[in-house]
């Protein structure tokens, strides 16, 4: 016999998620800061994916149209956080490397220009707009009602189908495909928080395991950070001084080698995804038939 979670406790979690986006946003209102723009961008994450959680097992309860919100608010903000942490790395190296100093001051010219634009669109959007993310408790349990299925049912369900898009994404993993790696990132993201979200009231047999998945996604972002960077020293290098131009090259040849370590970390600690299987992760008495 399976064991049940309560509608009214998921509801409970949506809802502290979205007061969580709330207090993120006011205080991204006043001040864009890298670290703020990192919290509100986590907040809106672990919103939108526990709600998608509902939305894809009853499409009338959360409509996808009002998720496309959340993730318009999400784009906004990775530019800015991409250029934020670009900045960043950018000053790390121009204390090594004289010649980009030039690029960094340009790169901060950007980041203010996109921080005050950032500060208005969060002053001009209502926040309370992600409420509709938010069924009721009474229209979650008519539909529960309506389904027969108990709400445990419903996010192991879920849950175990995200977990397969990352399996997927991992058989296509290729080193010399850098977009491989960014399917794996998205999808491995989204059953991440997802599995948060429903490890909040069905115990994880490990409890060091969302740790370890934080750890692989911190090293699948820097893949990503190293990725936006190049392109970016190798893009303005060609409009600036031509296509045969050699500017850059030790700072390019140094990021190219910080990325290849990373990708072979990846790929001596990942060869399977076996160990974060729901199955695996989650107690038998939790489901209702063992897969």
């Amino acid at each position: 016999m399976a064991i049940s979670v309560e509608p009214e406790a998921f509801y409970e979690t949506l809802h502290q998620r979205w007061k969580i986006v709330r207090r993120e946003w006011k205080r991204c209102r006043r001040k864009a800061s890298e670290p703020r723009i990192h919290d509100l961008r986590v907040a809106l994450r672990r919103l939108l994916f526990s709600a998608a959680l509902l939305s894809e097992a009853f499409p009338d309860l959360i409509p996808p149209r009002h998720l496309l919100e959340a993730k318009r608010h999400l784009k906004k903000l990775s530019k800015l956080r991409d250029l934020q942490v670009m900045l960043q790395r950018l000053t790390e190296m121009a204390e090594k490397y004289s010649g980009i100093s030039e690029i960094v001051s340009e790169t901060s010219d950007q980041v203010e220009r996109r921080v005050a634009k950032i500060e208005r669109y969060l002053r001009n959007n209502d926040v309370n707009e992600l409420l509709k993310l938010l069924p009721t408790v009474e229209q979650f349990q008519t539909r529960l009602q309506q389904t027969e299925k108990p709400i445990t049912d419903v996010l192991l369900t879920q849950i175990s189908l995200r977990y397969r898009d990352v399996v997927a994404k991992h058989t296509t993993l290729n080193a010399k495909y850098p977009e491989t790696i960014h399917d794996l990132r998205i999808a491995f993201k989204k059953y991440r928080y997802q599995l948060e979200a429903v490890a909040e009231h069905i115990p994880l047999r490990s409890t060091t395991v969302l740790k370890r998945m934080q750890a692989l996604q911190t090293m699948l972002g820097d893949i990503h950070d190293y990725d936006v960077l190049l392109d970016f020293l190798i893009s303005h290098r060609k409009s600036k001084f031509g296509e045969k131009s050699r500017h850059y090259q030790r700072p390019v040849i140094l990021l190219r080698k910080q990325w290849q370590s990373n990708i072979d970390r990846l790929f001596s600690k990942l060869p399977t995804m076996n160990a974060y299987s729901p199955n695996r992760l989650i107690a038998a008495k939790y489901w209702k038939v063992k897969s």
